[in-house]
């Protein structure tokens, strides 16, 4: 138990609180303003039961890698080419390559603390 909520503090620290609200606070805007606050308080209730926020970090930290790996290229700039959004199949060697150096050690760390 102790080990378990050292790791806890040391992945996510006091700040977790703080950005789990931080990406609910949207979601329950949005819904209070198009259906009614009873059905944001629902889909805020939901997102708390799915356990949605682990995700939310993961998500967070994957974007900073991504990010941080595009700055580190000089002269690196978006090229428009009027297509839309691309969608294929990659396969797993080739996703496994490209998301596990930054959600492998975190990924591990929850699998423990969940297990």
């Amino acid at each position: 138990s102790s080990i378990a909520s050292d790791l806890l503090n040391a992945q996510f620290g006091p700040l977790l609180l703080f950005f789990i609200f931080s990406q609910a606070i949207p979601l329950f805007s949005e819904v209070a303003i198009s259906a009614s606050i009873v059905e944001g308080l629902y889909a805020i209730a939901t997102q708390f039961v799915t356990m949605s926020f682990f995700f939310f970090s993961f998500q967070a930290q994957l974007l900073g890698h991504f990010f941080r790996k595009e700055i580190s290229a000089p002269n690196a700039k978006y090229m428009a080419t009027g297509r839309g959004l691309a969608t294929v199949r990659q396969p797993f060697r080739a996703l496994y390559e490209s998301f596990a150096a930054c959600c492998m050690l975190p990924g591990m760390d929850l699998a423990v603390l969940l297990f």
